[in-house]
Parts: C-alpha cells; structure tokens; sequence
C-alpha cells in the first residue's frame, strides 16, 4: 500500500484532491511518506502547503507568513487561487 502511495501521489494535480490525500499520509507512519508530505510544505499552492504543514503537527506561521509577504496583492491571489 506505501509503494502505491509514493507512485500515485505525484500524479495527483488537483488542489483540493491533494489536500484531501494528505490528510492520510500521516497515520501510514513510514519515513518516505512522511518526507513525501515535508516536500508538500513548499508546493507553490498556499493551501496544500498550509495542509501538509498542518498534517504533520508543525507551526503553520512560516507557511502562512511565506504566502503573506508578496509584494503584489495581485500575485498573493494568484498564488492562493492560481
């Protein structure tokens, strides 16, 4: 089941069919997955970054200061909503 987590996972492309996937990751308790959602911390999505911080039990502050600090307000949006 793992082997097939770490094969799917980066063929998911929807947003939000990826923030509902992550949400799992954690209780498989497996290092590769869990470096897996690590890696999803820095998507360029503010929500899946947001989540997958979320999931694994960290701070969300530099996520959302990360996302907060753009100079444009019009590519903060575009960065939240693509």
């Amino acid at each position: 089941m793992k082997d097939i987590v770490l094969e799917t996972m980066p063929q998911i492309t929807g947003e939000f069919e990826l923030i509902d996937v992550l949400y799992y990751l954690p209780f498989f308790k497996d290092e590769r997955i869990t470096r897996l959602l690590h890696n999803y911390r820095n998507h360029k999505k503010y929500l899946v970054a947001y989540n997958a911080t979320r999931y694994l039990g960290l701070p969300t502050d530099e996520v959302v200061d990360k996302f907060r600090n753009v100079d444009e307000p019009k590519t903060f949006w575009k960065k939240l909503f693509g």
